[in-house]
């Protein structure tokens, strides 16, 4: 038995006298009974049990049942029988089956009157209906009268409430008495529930499953079906078929489809694969085609299965290919992952030490801090510049040209030295040479290494280390150190774009990556990555959108005419008016007035007795009018022949009307919560298709979608820059609340980590508020008259932080002259009385920072 469902909503009120015989159907509204429907009597209110006649009989018979009743008429939809079932009540219900509405005498077909109350089965009745006849369906309250206690009695409004009772009919379909015995609107074979076998050779749709013939799947492989996967060539086989489909079952393979390269299948049935050109004949070739003679890109001579060879013509393409070994410093990158191996150079000498490893790019030596080639004996540290294989041997006490000799051990130093005048002592030296003896005593003055750029200042020559981002050239090397990583852009410390000089990979430019680091120094980490939502519809490419380019495009869409897949399903505007739903050649703009069914057309005959408008002329079988002239006429399914926008096959639109007569109203609109997580599109929802997506929904991480419909996608967590200043959390951003904290921050005397290294105000704290820190030369931090700027006074304090206390000063008489004596008690008074106020100050500001600036 197959059950349909028909749900109805009813409010029921009796406030009168209720018999078998009086207008209460009529006055209350109670619908007919549908056959496979339910009925819902809720809130059924009655001011005194006393005043309810009860449906006391049933044909004389044993059954005696006081109470109100509620009657439901009930159409025989033909010679079938009928199962009525009750339920769900919250006081005794019985149930009764009469012949008459009017007249309980006139015949009790049927009555059950079980004891029980709640969920499941109360009470159950069969009976055999007659085509053209109606039955009446009674509801006894039987506890209103009886037993009202057990009903609930409401004290302000002095009347008893009745309230859940259910009451469902079911129907079975009987094949082959020509009626629609279980009313959903077929009849006979035109019933799935009949069983009925499809007859490939005959015309017309025997199984009723709205798909006849060849369209149907139960002829998949039939004599009479030459084009099974419809793809508009015929098989080749059976013979009288006379196609050239290689594979009849499978649309995509055919003789007019595109080949595939390198995939081992042939899609336009030519016998053979689309194979990659390999040149060089290394294995690996590049993204030219070729077509091969097999299915097997690898077994001849210049054919590959990949495609991602970088060189495959030229001198040495052969030893060049994904996985090749490469040759350190020589600029070619034989195992094409766009880099050479370099060695590290940290004192930018050209010789780097240790092993070779992969560098920014192909060119080691235009890379700060690589070069092309190894052996350098001293990389780091004071002269590590005038130490490699490369440099002159000097005499200087260091082994200059790294062969293990030092000085005049070393048979490459010459005869005779040279020095140059070195004025800021820096062991480097300008202006004009002076020769010396081999290794002879350098004269004061002189340094034995030219090349200072500065000879005041012993904080500059080639052998000093370079600062950073301070726009000074320490080693003079003709600029300042503002790109540590190498990768070519400048710091933002040193007034540039990089985001983060510390790594080659992030610099303006750069391609990003989803890996919630800001690659390309934008302020958006992953933009432009399939995690990221580009068009802002709430779904990212890891999400399923299937074009993040544009914003009518993601999951759950509903699709609309504009040659678009709205909904990612891999189908163009399917259901929406531009498209040929039902493969007959014909779309509705196009005059196709049911697009689910390819029986119907344009272009086919009417045929009489079917039902439809074949035509699509307006009119059904026998002439039947339609009125509204939109395909279907009242007998076809039109539930609304006045109208030409309702229709089986109308759209749905958001105007509280059932468009398609599916006996639902607005579905797929964004007036329905199509996804039943509380919310519709025009409620907020932004993903009406994913029920984990909606307002206030928690924030997941790294799924590529909006899940609380925010604008933002995976703004938690490691992967989401939640306040916008460039950087996440799983790039180090140790408060992603809050835009001002992140690595590339600057410390300030506020308490706060802003740079994110785990300390707090370090190099900026001044505690004791005198204007300098520890960093600044503040030789005591804790007394504030203690700095570098602090006037010595005779306190046995180091006030001017030079090493020294009370300089000046002498353990004298009163009457002695200078020093202490000359303010005898008074200087100590003096800065005892400075300090109390320190102090007092220092209390009343107790637990504040000073905001002094720390110099």
């Amino acid at each position: 038995m197959r059950l349909g469902v028909l749900w109805l909503s009813l409010m029921v009120v009796a406030d009168a006298r209720a018999s078998v015989c009086s207008n209460f159907v009529s006055n209350n509204n109670v619908e007919p009974l549908a056959c496979d429907g339910v009925g819902w009597v809720t809130e059924i209110w009655s001011t005194d049990a006393a005043q309810l006649d009860g449906y006391n009989s049933c044909n004389g018979g044993p059954f005696t049942e006081p109470g109100p009743e509620w009657i439901f008429p009930f159409d025989c939809p033909g010679d079938v029988d009928v199962r009525v079932t009750l339920g769900g009540t919250d006081c005794d219900v019985d149930l009764f089956v009469l012949a008459s509405g009017c007249n309980d005498l006139a015949g009790c077909v049927e009555a059950s009157v079980t004891t029980g109350v709640g969920t499941g089965v109360q009470d159950e009745v069969t009976f055999t209906c007659t085509a053209g006849t109606s039955r009446y369906i009674v509801l006894e309250g039987y506890d209103l009268d009886m037993n009202p206690g057990r009903c609930l009695w409401d004290s302000a409004r002095h009347n008893y409430r009745y309230t859940d009772v259910a009451v469902a009919a079911f129907c079975d379909e009987l094949c082959g008495d020509g009626f629609d015995n279980d009313g959903d609107g077929r009849v006979d074979c035109g019933d799935v529930d009949c069983g009925c076998q499809e007859d490939c050779s005959t015309v017309g749709d025997e199984d009723g499953d709205l798909a006849a013939d060849c369209a149907d799947f139960d002829c998949l492989g039939a004599p009479e079906c030459c084009d099974d996967d419809g793809d508009g060539y015929a098989a080749e086989a059976p013979a009288a078929c006379g196609g050239d489909d290689c594979d009849d079952q499978d649309e995509l393979r055919n003789p007019g489809a595109n080949e595939v390269a390198a995939n081992g299948q042939d899609e336009d049935c030519d016998d053979g694969d689309l194979c990659y050109v390999d040149a060089d004949r290394d294995g690996y070739g590049t993204s030219t085609t070729l077509p091969s003679a097999d299915l097997w890109c690898g077994n001849a001579a210049g054919e590959s299965q990949y495609s991602n060879d970088c060189l495959d013509v030229g001198a040495g393409a052969s030893s060049v290919r994904p996985g090749g070994r490469e040759v350190a410093g020589d600029g070619i990158d034989q195992d094409c992952d766009g880099v050479d191996a370099c060695w590290r150079d940290l004192d930018n000498d050209g010789y780097g030490t240790g092993g070779a490893v992969d560098a920014p790019g192909l060119d080691c030596a235009a890379a700060v801090g690589w070069a092309t080639q190894a052996g350098d004996c001293q990389d780091s540290g004071a002269n590590a510049v005038s130490a490699n294989p490369g440099a002159a041997e000097i005499c200087d006490g260091i082994d200059n040209d790294c062969d293990g000799l030092v000085d005049i051990a070393d048979p490459d130093i010459p005869a005779q030295g040279t020095a140059w005048p070195d004025s800021d002592g820096d062991g480097y030296g300008t202006g004009a040479s002076l020769a010396i003896g081999q290794c002879g005593t350098l004269p004061a003055g002189y340094a034995p290494r030219n090349g200072d750029c500065d000879d005041r200042n012993a904080q500059r020559s080639p052998g000093a280390a370079e600062i950073p981002y301070d726009g000074l050239d320490q080693d003079c090397s003709g600029a300042d150190w503002n790109d540590l990583d190498g990768d070519g852009a400048v710091a933002r410390a040193a007034g540039g774009q990089d985001c983060d000089d510390s790594n080659p990979g992030v610099r303006p430019g750069q391609t990003e990556v989803a890996d919630g680091i800001d690659q390309d120094c934008s302020g958006v980490p992953d933009n432009g990555t399939a995690r990221f939502d580009d068009d802002g519809d709430g779904v990212a490419e890891i999400g399923g959108d299937c074009d993040d380019t544009r914003a009518l495009v993601r999951p759950g869409l509903m699709e609309i005419c504009d040659g678009l897949d709205n909904d990612c399903d891999n189908t163009r505007d399917e259901g929406t008016e531009c498209r040929d739903d039902d493969g007959d050649g014909f779309t509705e703009v196009q005059g196709d007035c049911n697009d689910g069914d390819r029986r119907v057309n344009p272009a086919q005959n009417e045929a009489d007795g079917n039902g439809r408008d074949d035509d699509c002329d307006g009119y059904t079988d026998g002439r039947a009018v339609d009125v509204d002239h939109d395909g279907f006429a009242a007998s076809a399914g039109d539930c609304n022949d006045n109208d030409a926008a309702v229709s089986p096959v109308a759209p749905d639109v958001p105007n509280g009307i059932d468009d398609d007569c599916n006996g639902r109203v607005d579905e797929r609109t964004d007036r329905s919560d199509d996804d039943g997580d509380g919310f519709a599109e025009v409620t907020g929802d932004c993903f009406d298709g994913n029920p984990a997506v909606f307002p206030g929904a928690p924030e997941v991480a790294a799924n590529g979608l909006d899940d609380d419909c925010d604008g933002r996608v995976d703004n938690a967590g490691d992967w989401g820059d939640a306040d916008g200043d460039g950087w996440t959390a799983g790039a180090g951003d140790c408060d992603d609340a809050d835009r001002d904290i992140a690595p590339d921050e600057a410390e300030v005397a506020d308490g706060v980590d802003q740079d994110c290294d785990g300390l707090v105000d370090e190099g900026v704290l001044d505690a004791d508020g005198d204007g300098y820190s520890v960093e600044a030369g503040d030789c005591d931090d804790a007394q504030g008259w203690a700095h570098p700027d602090a006037d010595e006074v005779c306190d046995k304090i180091d006030n001017n932080c030079d090493g020294k206390k009370d300089e000046g000063c002498v353990a004298e008489t009163p009457e002695a002259k200078g020093g202490c004596s000359q303010v005898t008690g008074a200087p100590w008074l003096l800065s005892g009385a400075l300090l109390a106020i320190r102090r007092r100050r220092g209390a009343a500001d107790d637990g504040a920072w000073s905001s002094n600036p720390v110099r």
